[in-house]
Parts: C-alpha cells; structure tokens; sequence
C-alpha cells in the first residue's frame, strides 16, 4: 500500500497532540504528592486565605462578626489542601475520610449565611490548591474576593436606610389607636406594628417599623414622651435582614 500522504499524517497525529497538551495543562492525580507540593499548596492556600479574611472583615456589617469565624476560613482552606493529595483518586483512602470527619460534630449554630458562604469559598480555594490546579485556585481567590466586594460596595439586594425599629413600652391599658397612633400617623410616612407584649404586670411593649417624616427622629420621641401611659421610647435603625418593606 502506498505510504500516507503528509496531510493525512497531520491529521492522525492531532487527537494525540491534544492529549499530551491536556496533559501538560492537568496535573496528574495518580501520582504521590511530594512534600514540596503539599508545601507549596499549603503555602498557598494560607495565602489566599488570608485575603479571604480581609475580604470578609472589610464586607461584613452588623454586630454578629467573629473573629473564630475568620480564623476557622484560613484553617478550612489549608487543612482541605492537605487532605486533597493525601486522597487522591483512592477511592477506599475517600471513603475511610469520610467515616473520620463524620464523627466530628459542630455544636454551635452559624448565626450569619454568609460565614457558611465563606466556608465554602475557603474550602474551593484549599481543594483547588491541594489537587495542584494553583492558577485556578488563585483566579478564584481573587474573582471572588472582587465579587464579594462589589456586592458590598453597591449593597446588591439592600433596602432603604429609612426604616427604623420603634420600640415602646407603655401601660398595659393604653389604647395604641388613641395614643400611640395618632402621633405616628402625624410624624411619620410610614408605620406597621410588628409587636404587642406583656413586659410586666401593669406594662406592654409595643414594637413598630417606621419611616421618619419630616419632622425627625428628635419631634417624633419628643411627642411620644408627651403621651399619657408612655413610659419609655427607644428608636434603632432597621437592619437590612430585619427591615419591612
């Protein structure tokens, strides 16, 4: 038979081509890791996770920020590293992992969903770095972090700073419509009541979100202290999670 013809040897030759490429650009799970790369993966991730934490520290608002919460993303990050090339692609060494770690068991309730976020995002970056793919564990890194702050910066999904929390505490026979809500009705744009309890024998909080009129925070407790049966007035800004629309 006649020997192939250059252009066809091309062509036989691009799906090995191919393959050798993705080769080069994939690490080899199969292989051991060496201490260097589980040092270098370890390095790194703590690296990263660092910016992480100040990502998360500069982000977050209100009052329920830990510090426990900040260290525990820089530990996720390079404990998963480490885990990632000591499995491997065993299958019997995965399973045996996962019967250890599942008898770990947390007591504490995570109070905010983005510290459950974040743990996430530290664990991606530490599995990303530990199967030896540290270009795309520094790409997510930095995209992330970049994303998590424009989210901030331009408060995606928050609402008005307008709304506040009215809290009052008034005798337990006080009439809300006559007493309360005439005033309100007079000084603010906007008011639901959110709250009647009992607080004592002879008294009952009142809980309401407003929005401010024109008149201000300082007419609208001025005329409330003024009402018969009104014992105590206390106005704190809504948070985004708690506000009403």
């Amino acid at each position: 038979p006649a020997p192939p013809s250059p252009h066809a040897r091309r062509l036989e030759s691009r799906p090995m081509d191919e393959l050798l490429r993705e080769m080069r650009l994939f690490p080899d799970e199969t292989q051991a890791p060496t201490l260097l790369v589980v040092l270098v993966a370890t390095a790194l991730s703590f690296v990263l996770s660092l910016l992480v934490v100040r990502t998360y520290r500069s982000t977050h608002s209100g009052p329920s920020y830990s510090q426990a919460t900040a260290h525990t993303l820089v530990i996720m990050a390079v404990e998963t590293s480490v885990i990632m090339p000591i499995n491997g692609s065993n299958i019997a060494r995965a399973f045996s992992l996962a019967g250890a770690l599942s008898v770990i068991r947390f007591r504490s309730a995570v109070k905010d969903p983005r510290d459950v976020a974040f743990l996430y995002f530290a664990m991606a970056i530490g599995m990303a770095a530990g199967t030896r793919f540290f270009a795309i564990a520094a790409a997510l890194a930095l995209l992330g972090c970049g994303m998590i702050h424009l989210l901030s910066l331009f408060r995606v999904g928050a609402l008005p700073f307008d709304r506040y929390l009215l809290k009052l505490l008034v005798r337990a026979d006080t009439d809300l419509r006559d007493t309360l809500e005439s005033v309100l009705e007079r000084e603010l744009t906007d008011y639901t009541l959110l709250s009647v309890a009992a607080a004592a024998a002879d008294e009952m909080e009142v809980s309401y979100s407003v929005r401010l009129g024109r008149g201000g925070e300082a007419r609208l407790l001025s005329a409330l202290r003024e009402q018969e049966g009104v014992h105590s007035v206390l106005l704190l800004p809504a948070r985004n999670d708690d506000a009403v629309a």
